[in-house]
This record gives structure tokens, sequence and C-alpha cells, in this order.
């Protein structure tokens, strides 16, 4: 319910500073598409993300990207993300460990496959939900995965507290939607 109550809040603000985005966003995810994220993955997902893709079940691919200058993935584009890097893995081309990974709470590897990414930047950078973390970290938390860099860095500690503070941002005018990038950015990041 929390979560409902926060994407009315995003909603509202889309109203105003980028109706068109509420055109770009999808149904709520079907019983039978949540089965199918989770036979694709092999295990279940957080219950906060299928909470937020019971609201909305991602967005249109081809339309202004949502979350802090990023697609807001579906179930199927989550599936599809999750399979790069599952094949990077399976291919034996990356090494296992990362040996300048600083934050405890994040396991010390370059990509694995129980982090599960819920956004998407163009570039193969995504924002994950980690169903695998260290002793010191949580189940769910919200860590990044940048295909350019090995640090990975922990946004939040779960996903509603993520989108909590995403949407405060949206709210006190931090971000803003920028034609020229076709998606919702930083202000300070944008040409506004």
């Amino acid at each position: 319910m929390k979560l409902k109550y926060l994407f009315q809040k995003f909603k509202e603000w889309l109203e105003v500073h980028y109706e068109k985005g509420l055109d770009h966003l999808n149904n709520p995810i079907t019983d039978e598409e949540i089965n199918k994220l989770h036979k694709g993955l092999g295990f279940e997902v957080s219950e906060d993300l299928i909470q937020l893709l019971k609201i909305h079940n991602g967005q249109n691919e081809n339309s202004g990207w949502l979350f802090e200058g990023q697609e807001f993935l579906s179930s199927h584009r989550i599936l599809e993300e999750w399979n790069v890097w599952k094949n990077i893995i399976n291919s034996g081309e990356v090494k296992e460990n990362i040996s300048n990974n600083v934050d405890s709470t994040i396991k010390n590897n370059w990509c694995n496959p129980m982090w599960v990414p819920f956004t998407y930047d163009g570039s193969n950078n995504h924002y994950c939900i980690d169903m695998n973390p260290t002793k010191l970290g949580k189940q769910g938390q919200i860590i990044t995965m940048w295909h350019n860099y090995s640090e990975r860095e922990l946004l939040n500690n779960n996903l509603y507290l993520w989108f909590k503070s995403y949407v405060e941002k949206l709210s006190s005018g931090n971000y803003i939607y920028s034609a020229d990038y076709g998606a919702i950015v930083e202000k300070e990041n944008s040409h506004y």
C-alpha cells in the first residue's frame, strides 16, 4: 500500500511536469507474468518489486525514461537485461571477483545472477535489487551495476525506501523532465 501511495505522488508529479510520461506506463503485471518472471530468474524477487509492478509493469520501451534518466523495466525487460548479464557470467568472460568494491554490504562480484535489474540507461547500466547481499547487507537492497565500472554502490536498503527518496527529490525540484535527454534527470545535470 505504501508503494501505491508513493506511485500516486509520482503520477501527480508527472501530470504537472511530464504529462506524456503517464501514457508511457504499462498496465499492472499479471499473475502469469509474475510466474514467468520468477521461472525465468530461477528464484523469487523481492515482494516490493512485485508490488511496484502490480501498480505498473514498467514502461513502454520506446518512451521517455522515468527513473533518474533510466527506463523503468517491465517484467519482460527485467528478464531480457538479466539474461544479458547471466550470459556474460556463463561465458566466463568476467572475473568472479572485483578487488575495489569497498561497500561491505555487497558481494565482491562484477556481476551476480542474484542482482535483478529494474532500471536501464541504454548503456548496460542498471539499478538492481540485490537478492544475495553479504552478511552485513539486507536482501532486497538497491545497488548500482555499471558496465564500465567495477565498483558497486549501495543506494538504499530496499525498493520502497529508494522510491520514496526519488519521489521526495522530484517533489523538491531536484529532478526535471529534459526533452534534450528524453528522460527525467537531475536538474543540475540538464540543459534546463
